[in-house]
């Protein structure tokens, strides 16, 4: 960790993990980020929100209330209360690039 970096201004990894991943499958990942000064999420979207998301997408107006969107919505609440100035998304599989859909589009909308 950079020392000029306080405590509160860490730089966020995102660990979205796989269909049917345990936080305990990401433990390694989750110790090598906070070894070079990098705070971690975990977050693993269940089976049920996994095919939602590759029925519906962010683009359906019939997901506007997805688990998925839910835990994008939590995941930027969390980084918002932790006031990272920089966050990285470190996805796993089909899981994971669902739920970084759902951030780029609460982020940046349709375009």
């Amino acid at each position: 960790m950079n020392p000029s970096q306080s405590a509160n201004n860490r730089p966020v990894v995102i660990l979205a993990g796989w269909l049917g991943c345990q936080p305990r499958n990401l433990r390694r990942f989750d110790e090598m980020y906070n070894r070079i000064g990098w705070d971690t999420m975990i977050r693993i979207g269940s089976p049920r929100s996994v095919v939602a998301a590759m029925t519906q997408g962010p683009l359906c107006s019939q997901s506007s209330q997805s688990e998925m969107k839910h835990l994008a919505i939590s995941i930027l609440q969390g980084l918002r209360t932790s006031q990272t100035s920089h966050f990285l998304l470190h996805v796993f599989s089909n899981n994971g690039c669902f739920l970084w859909e759902w951030i780029r589009y609460l982020i940046f909308g349709r375009d």
